[in-house]
C-alpha cells in the first residue's frame, strides 16, 4: 500500500463542509447553526396596520422548514461549484462531500430533523394530519437513514484512509448498498397513500438524498470495482435515472394535485410558494445530479421562478404565474392622489431592465395621478418591503430594504416624499443586506376601489444573477491546478423574442413543467394542409452574453440545450459579425408528434450539442448572440394540423479543454 494514496482523496466531514460554501447563500453560510434562530422570530414582528413582507411565510410552523429548504438547496448549488480542492485522481468530482453538505441541515444537532418539520409545517398549511401510525413508521425508517449515512461516511473515510485494501473496498461497497436499501424504504413510508401531498416535501428531501448517494455510485464506481461492465457503475446509472425520474414525476403529480385543491380552497397563493420551496426548488436540481453529463464543476443558474408573499390589506387565494421572459426590476413609480381631502396611494407603474440592459415599462397598475414618485433601486436587490396601512385599507408606507444598506421609504404622513436613507451600522434585524435568499421582481396592485390599496410582492431566487449572463471557463483564477466550469443560461433569461408575425405560430415565454425551476420558452408553429401562410415562419431569440474568462479570453465553448421537441429539426446559434455563419444544433424528436407541449414530462427531455464551438469576444463586454429558428411553410403543412413544437430549457457552455 502505498502511503501517498491518501493524498488523493480528502475525508468526509459534515461539520466542516459548510465552510466551503459561497457567500452567495448566505444562509448556508453556517448550516449547522440552528435553524430557528432568535432572529429569525423577528419576522413574526406584525400588528393590524404592519406587514412586514419576506422571502418566507411569517407562520411560525413553516419558519424552520422553509429556511432549511432553502438552505439545503443552496448548499447543493454552492457544492457543485467547487474547484480542485474538493476533487479527486481523474478530475472526478468529489461526490460525498456534497451528500455531506446537506446531512447537518436534515439532521440538526439541536432540534427535530428536517423531515418532521416539514411534515408538520404541510400539514398545517393543507390542513390534514398525518395519522399516528404512519409517523410512527416514517420516523422509524429516517432514523434508519441517519445511522446508514453514519455507517457509510465511517466507511467512506475508512477508505479514503486505505484506497487499495480490499477490506475497505468492500466495507463502503457494503455501506453504500444499505444505505440505498434504506432509502428505498423511506421513500415507500413518505408516500403512503392518503398522505401523498401531506408527506410531499419530506418525499423530496429523501429523494434528494438518495440521488445524491447514487451518483456517489456512479462516480467512485472504477475505485470500488461496483461494476465489471463497462462504462463503469453501469447498474448504479440505471438505478440513479429510474429513481430520479420516477420521484420527479411523483413530485410534479402530487403538487399538482394539491394546487389544485388549493385554488378550490382560496389557499393557492399560499400553497404556490410554500410547496414551490419545500418540493420544486429541490426536483429543480435533479437534472443535474446526473455526473456523466456533470462531469466538472458547474454554474448552477435554475431557479428563474418567482414567489409571491401574501396579499397586504386582503386576501388572494389563487396561485399567480408571471409569463414574462426573466428581468430585473429597475424601478417602482408611485402614484398619490387626494379622495375625500385624504392622500391616498391610488397606483404605480413598474419599470424593468432586460438582460440586455433595455429598460421595458410596466403597465399601469391601479390609478395615474399628476403626483407621482419613483424609486430608483438601480442595480440593488431589494430584500425586504414593511408596509404600514390605516385602517387595514390605505398604505400610508412603504420601507424597500435593499443591498449596501439603502432604503427607500414612500411616506403620505411627510409630504408624500420619497426618502432614501442608509441603515445604521450593527442594527438588528431579522434580514438584513447580507443574508437573504430572494430579492424583490415584482409588484401587484390588485385593487378594484380607491381607498383600499392592495399590494402583493413577487421574489426571484439570488439562485439567478439579474445583473445578466456570465460564461466562466474556470471557477476560479487564483487556483492553481483550476477546473473547467460548465456555466448555465436559463433561456427565460432572453433580452427579446422575435416572431415575423406568421399566421402559423412563433415563439413566447410558457410554464415550464414543475422540474424546470421556472418558465421555458416554446416555440410552435402550425399550418392546416389548404391554410395560407407567409412562406416561412422565422424566429429569433435574442441572447446576451458575457465571457468571464479566467485563463483564456480566447476560449471555445461547446454549446448544450436541454430541451424538449415533437419533431426534427435544428435551431442556429449565432453572433454578431459572424457572416451568417453560427453554430447549428440539431434536434431530435423527444416525443410523438400527437402529444401536446403541455404534457412533456422529465423523460421527454434531452441534451443535444451544437456541430461546432464557438469564441466570445472580450472579457467583460456583452455580446448579443441569437438563436434563429425557421421553418418553411410546406414543412409545417406536412405535420398535417399538429403543432410543430420546441421547448427550450436552458443553454449551457462547457470550455474546450485545450
Amino acid at each position: 500500500m502505498n502511503k501517498n494514496d491518501k493524498n488523493k482523496y480528502e475525508i468526509v466531514d459534515d461539520s466542516q463542509n459548510s465552510s466551503h460554501i459561497s457567500n452567495r447563500y448566505p444562509l448556508a453560510n453556517n448550516p449547522n447553526q440552528k435553524l430557528q434562530n432568535t432572529n429569525y422570530k423577528d419576522w413574526l414582528a406584525t400588528s393590524n396596520n404592519t406587514s412586514l413582507v419576506d422571502f418566507v411565510p411569517y407562520e411560525v410552523t413553516w419558519l424552520g422548514a422553509t429556511i432549511a429548504a432553502i438552505t439545503i438547496v443552496a448548499a447543493v448549488a454552492s457544492m457543485f461549484t467547487l474547484g480542485p480542492g474538493l476533487l479527486i485522481v481523474g478530475g472526478i468530482s468529489a461526490g460525498a462531500y456534497v451528500l455531506a453538505s446537506i446531512v447537518p441541515l436534515l439532521w440538526p444537532a439541536d432540534q427535530d430533523n428536517t423531515f418532521d418539520l416539514v411534515m408538520e409545517a404541510t400539514e398545517k398549511l393543507i390542513d390534514k394530519k398525518i395519522s399516528e401510525l404512519v409517523r410512527t413508521l416514517t420516523e422509524v425508517k429516517i432514523k434508519e437513514l441517519q445511522a446508514q449515512y453514519d455507517d457509510y461516511k465511517l466507511s467512506f473515510n475508512h477508505w479514503v484512509r486505505y484506497p487499495h485494501d480490499p477490506k475497505a473496498i468492500a466495507d463502503v461497497k457494503a455501506s453504500l448498498g444499505n444505505f440505498n436499501y434504506a432509502c428505498v424504504g423511506a421513500m415507500e413510508a413518505l408516500s403512503m397513500k392518503g398522505y401523498e401531498v401531506a408527506q410531499l416535501g419530506a418525499y423530496a428531501q429523501a429523494a434528494n438524498l438518495h440521488l445524491l448517494l447514487l451518483r456517489d455510485g456512479i462516480l467512485y464506481a472504477d475505485y470500488w470495482n461496483l461494476a465489471k461492465d463497462a462504462p463503469p457503475g453501469e447498474l448504479n446509472y440505471e438505478r440513479f435515472i429510474k429513481y430520479r425520474k420516477d420521484y420527479i414525476d411523483y413530485c410534479s403529480h402530487w403538487y399538482n394535485e394539491g394546487l389544485i385543491d388549493a385554488d378550490e380552497n382560496n389557499n393557492g397563493l399560499v400553497y404556490q410558494r410554500t410547496m414551490t420551496i419545500l418540493v420544486l426548488d429541490v426536483i429543480a436540481m435533479f437534472p443535474m445530479y446526473d455526473a456523466r453529463l456533470y462531469n466538472k464543476p458547474v454554474k448552477m443558474e435554475f431557479l428563474t421562478r418567482t414567489i409571491y408573499t401574501d396579499q397586504i390589506n386582503g386576501n388572494h387565494g389563487k396561485s399567480i404565474y408571471d409569463r414574462n421572459l426573466f428581468r430585473r426590476l429597475q424601478e417602482v413609480e408611485l402614484y398619490t392622489n387626494k379622495i375625500g381631502g385624504t392622500s391616498l396611494l391610488v397606483g404605480h407603474c413598474n419599470k424593468y431592465k432586460r438582460m440586455d440592459d433595455e429598460i421595458i415599462t410596466g403597465d399601469l397598475q391601479g390609478y395615474v395621478s399628476a403626483d407621482k414618485k419613483p424609486l430608483d433601486f438601480d442595480y440593488r436587490n431589494v430584500y425586504q418591503v414593511k408596509t404600514t396601512s390605516y385602517a387595514g385599507r390605505n398604505i400610508r408606507e412603504m420601507i424597500f430594504k435593499g443591498t449596501g444598506n439603502n432604503e427607500w421609504k414612500y411616506n403620505i404622513g411627510q409630504g408624500d416624499s420619497i426618502q432614501y436613507s442608509t441603515i445604521p451600522q450593527g442594527m438588528e434585524s431579522s434580514i438584513s443586506y447580507n443574508n437573504y435568499s430572494h430579492y424583490l421582481s415584482d409588484c401587484i396592485f390588485s385593487s378594484v376601489v380607491l381607498d383600499n390599496e392592495k399590494y402583493i410582492f413577487g421574489w426571484n431566487h439570488t439562485n439567478v444573477d439579474p445583473t445578466g449572463n456570465y460564461v466562466t471557463d474556470a471557477e476560479e483564477d487564483e487556483q492553481e491546478n483550476y477546473n473547467y466550469q460548465i456555466s448555465q443560461v436559463p433561456a427565460v433569461k432572453a433580452s427579446e423574442l422575435i416572431n415575423n408575425n406568421s399566421p402559423a405560430g412563433g415563439i413566447s415565454v410558457e410554464e415550464g413543467p414543475y422540474f424546470t425551476g421556472g418558465n421555458v420558452l416554446l416555440s410552435s408553429v402550425k399550418l392546416f394542409p389548404n391554410q395560407p401562410g407567409i412562406g416561412q415562419t422565422d424566429m429569433k431569440i435574442k441572447l446576451p452574453i458575457i465571457q468571464k474568462s479566467f485563463k483564456q479570453p480566447s476560449r471555445k465553448y461547446r454549446i448544450r440545450m436541454y430541451y424538449a421537441a415533437n419533431h426534427d429539426h435544428s435551431i442556429v446559434f449565432k453572433q454578431p459579425g459572424n457572416n451568417n455563419q453560427g453554430s447549428k444544433i440539431s434536434f431530435k424528436s423527444t416525443c410523438n408528434l400527437e402529444q401536446d407541449h403541455y404534457k412533456a414530462k422529465f423523460e421527454h427531455f434531452k441534451y443535444v450539442e451544437a456541430d461546432v464551438p464557438t469564441i466570445f469576444g472580450s472579457d467583460g463586454t456583452v455580446t448579443l448572440c441569437t438563436l434563429e429558428l425557421s421553418y418553411a411553410d410546406s414543412v409545417v403543412r406536412a405535420a398535417n394540423g399538429w403543432p410543430l413544437w420546441l421547448m427550450i430549457d436552458k443553454i449551457e457552455f462547457i470550455p474546450v479543454e485545450s
